[in-house]
């Protein structure tokens, strides 16, 4: 299910919008879409917290009382694979978009090509990473897939290893019958995990900072790792943070 988020407090603004992505779905019906609607920032992050991320986030600039590009700005670093397309009556905002970064920016009137390139240039991106899954075996739930976005990241425990998610949730395996390197090789071939030592594997994107051996996570947590690994796992992750952004430019489409 792809799921898309529209902050817009305009109803004519967002009845558009929610009739071009409607006949975009009606178009593809292979796609499996649900379209969520918001008049303000605070009942988007409230449906966050309860129900989990968007893989698309409309966001008007120009929210009465509100700022959209804050509003962004929150997102990101909630989620920092979000897919945040502004929308406005001006272009005398762009450039403060890529503060967020966002990943398009487009003026009205809406156009229906517009709002189906966008949704064409990232839902196969979207299936592709879900394709990506960690199967691990726990005693609570057997055998589970685990996203690999869903990560921030796992460490060895005594005889299996603990996969510590996004969404504050700890899943610890069963006694593990190879290595602990053999149990995460899948992960260690994407370029988003790094492995510190012998018993931690990390999930870049959700490294906020490095402080000599201790390492701070997205939700402020921290986890600490060999000191013989920090040179490398600092440079590792500035190259990292690099090449986002410059996807990210490489990806960005203006009407302007």
């Amino acid at each position: 299910m792809i799921r898309i988020a529209v902050v817009d407090d305009r109803e004519q603004s967002m009845k558009t919008l929610l009739e071009y992505i409607t006949g975009y779905q009606a178009y593809h019906s292979n796609y499996a879409i649900s379209c969520f609607t918001f008049s303000g920032g605070l009942p988007l992050i409230n449906s966050i917290f309860e129900y989990g991320k968007y893989d698309f986030y409309f966001i008007e600039i120009e929210l009465s009382g509100e700022d959209g590009i804050r509003l962004g700005r929150r997102i990101r670093e909630m989620d920092s694979h979000a897919r945040i397309i502004f929308q406005a009556d001006t272009a005398s905002y762009a450039l403060e978009t890529y503060s967020v970064p966002a990943k398009d920016y487009f003026l009205r009137p809406y156009h229906a090509q517009k709002v189906w390139d966008i949704l064409d240039r990232y839902i196969p991106e979207i299936r592709r990473q879900r394709g990506k899954m960690l199967m691990i075996r726990n005693h609570e739930r057997g055998e589970e897939l685990i996203p690999f976005d869903e990560i921030r990241y796992i460490e060895r425990s005594l005889r299996g290893m603990v996969c510590h998610l996004t969404n504050g949730r700890n899943v610890d395996s069963v006694t593990l019958r190879s290595s602990f390197r053999n149990a995460i090789s899948g992960l260690l071939d994407d370029r988003r995990f790094y492995l510190a030592g012998a018993s931690i594997l990390l999930n870049l994107d959700h490294i906020r900072g490095l402080r000599q051996e201790v390492v701070l996570l997205s939700d402020e947590s921290t986890v600490i790792v060999p000191r013989r690994c920090i040179t490398d796992l600092r440079q590792v992750w500035i190259r990292h943070w690099h090449q986002l952004t410059a996807d990210t430019d490489d990806e960005k489409v203006s009407d302007y």
